[in-house]
């Protein structure tokens, strides 16, 4: 099947479910974004390996789900200070677990693309689902910014 054709078709049958899970809204939306950003870590993992430093797969998913979850969290408007503290400090050590698993010179350049993907997909990305609630930019401490602009 030629390239096109799978693209096509592709987009027939992900245009709707987009369409639904943006009228759709609340938790539709917010699975969708985050279930979309997930797949975005495998294909970034797809390209890193491909060129020769992969990303640390489970970890860059792992890292998506926090901040995905911290968006989410924050709809929730509940306050527990230590759990974001403590799960970066997870993540921070599953990722210095690697480095000192793998060659250093490429542990440390595939650590570094890790955080990379996981602060680009996962922190920029997570915004998406804090979207979908306009409470939510409240909870996060973005609203003055926001109305200070529009």
């Amino acid at each position: 099947m030629s390239n096109l054709i799978v693209r096509i078709l592709f987009a027939a049958v992900a245009i709707p479910i987009t369409l639904f899970a943006v009228c759709k809204g609340g938790p539709v939306f917010r699975i969708f974004a985050s279930l979309l950003l997930l797949g975005g870590g495998i294909e970034l993992y797809r390209i890193t390996r491909e060129k020769g430093f992969p990303v640390f797969l489970p970890i860059t998913l792992l890292g998506i789900l926090l901040f995905c979850f911290r968006s989410t969290y924050a709809l929730e408007k509940t306050e527990e200070p230590l759990l974001f503290p403590m799960l970066f400090v997870l993540l921070g050590g599953l990722i210095t677990l690697e480095v000192f698993r793998a060659d250093v010179e490429k542990g440390v350049l595939r650590a570094g693309l890790t955080l990379l993907s996981i602060f680009y997909l996962g922190f920029l990305g997570s915004y998406l689902i804090a979207l979908a609630d306009s409470g939510t930019l409240i909870s996060l401490g973005l609203s003055s910014a926001f109305h200070s602009k529009f």
